[in-house]
This record gives structure tokens, sequence and C-alpha cells, in this order.
């Protein structure tokens, strides 16, 4: 094989080669093989009561697992204080949302890894010994997975 002709195939190989890797998340988005998640985040006008009764902003986490089993189980003390610890091999990743105001709503939209299959939602309420500040949605892969996310006087509610 002549010079010339060597080298024109090693610049067309590569050039194939840089098209194709550059083509895997296109391929991804157009076979529908991204998992995401579209959260409406919605506040209500009495969310996170103080001692005195007025409501105060709300911190949300987002927390990504692979099984729930063990967030389902803990309280929320455990899971604010050492979600790392509590949670172990279950934890993929938490998000801290920025705080929601009272009547404030907002949409958030996540792009999962392959080894998601839940997401849990810790509500960083002021009175947390009286609410139900966690909840978990199911992840459908290969999907785009859409909640509404009420944020309650004192609860987290998920709504499909």
């Amino acid at each position: 094989m002549t010079m010339p002709l060597r080298r024109f195939l090693q610049i067309t190989l590569s050039i194939i080669l840089v098209m194709s890797l550059s083509a895997c998340g296109t391929t991804r988005k157009v076979l529908n093989l991204e998992t995401t998640a579209q959260f409406k985040l919605v506040a209500s006008k009495d969310v996170n009561p103080t001692n005195s009764g007025h409501p105060a902003p709300l911190v949300v986490r987002i927390i990504t697992l692979r099984d729930a089993r063990q967030f389902k189980q803990e309280d929320f003390l455990n899971l604010y204080e050492d979600p790392e610890g509590r949670l172990g091999n279950d934890l993929i990743e938490i998000t801290r949302l920025k705080e929601l105001a009272p009547g404030e709503s907002r949409e958030e939209t996540f792009n999962l890894s392959p080894e998601v299959k839940f997401i849990g939602i810790l509500g960083e309420y002021i009175q947390y010994e009286d609410a139900q500040a966690k909840a978990v949605i199911a992840i459908e892969p290969h999907a785009t997975n859409k909640a509404r996310i009420s944020l309650e006087k004192l609860k987290v509610n998920i709504e499909d």
C-alpha cells in the first residue's frame, strides 16, 4: 500500500470513529434510551410553619437511589444528618434544591443515570417531628418520569 493511500485511510477511519462516538448521545435521545425526571414542586401558602405558626421557606433534597427500602425505614433526622451512612450503597446522589418560598412553584428536570431506580424526596421542615417529610417515586427507565410534588403544611405529597 502506498504511503498517501495509507494516510488517507487513517484520516478517513479517524473521522468515522469521531463521528460514531459523537453520535452516541444523539442515538440515546433518538432511541429514547435516556431516563429523566421532571418535577413540578408546589409549596402551599402555609408550608413549613415556624414555632409561632408563620410559614417559612422549605429546602427540598432530591435523593437518587438504587433501592428505596432503607430510605423508607429511616426517620427524617437520620436522613438529614447522615444520609451516606444510613443509605450506604443504595445512595447514588443527593441534590439540595434552592429553597421554595410559601406559595412558590417551580419545575426541575434531572437527567438520571441508568442505575437510578427510585428518587427519595426529603423536605427539611422546621417541625420535622410532626411532619411527613419524605416520599419516594419509582423511576421507569428510558422514560420521562413526571410528578407533581406538593409541599404541604407539614407533608411531602407525590401526585402523578
